[in-house]
């Protein structure tokens, strides 16, 4: 029996350690093929929206029809999506970078520290969704 595997879990890459630069950061970041494969396959979110983080030259960003259970470590994905807007960052810690999305509103103040990384030789960013413990990873690119 052959079967199709399209799960996104910890797949092989290497963190980022080399200084990035934000004017090479600034733009779209699109949900790569692999992930969408996953998605559609777990049920986790909508196939029909695509799932895009934006970098401003100001500093700010927007994520657009993110899968709810990337903020809630053990939320049950059920084909919903939100989008967050607020400003980044770039923390440089040791091997790794990682991008930071501080996300406010009335009420809260949010951050949330997502690494970059380099797969498929080409530099990512790598998003958990639903228990951090499964590995479950969607990828975002350039």
């Amino acid at each position: 029996m052959v079967g199709l595997n399209f799960s996104c879990f910890h797949n092989s890459y290497t963190n980022v350690s080399e200084q990035l630069l934000e004017t090479d950061l600034v733009g779209e970041w699109k949900i790569t093929e692999d992930s969408i494969k996953f998605l559609t396959a777990e049920n986790i979110c909508c196939p029909d929206k695509e799932i895009k983080l934006t970098l401003f030259n100001n500093k700010t960003f927007e994520l657009k029809n993110m899968p709810s259970c990337w903020t809630s470590d053990f939320e049950n994905c059920e084909m919903t999506s939100f989008n967050y807007k607020g400003t980044w960052s770039i923390y440089k810690r040791e091997k790794s970078t990682r991008l930071h999305l501080n996300e406010k509103d009335n009420v809260q103040s949010k951050t949330y520290a997502v690494p970059f990384i380099k797969r498929t030789n080409t530099i990512q960013i790598v998003f958990g969704v639903s228990d951090p413990d499964d590995g479950r990873e969607i990828y975002l690119s350039k």
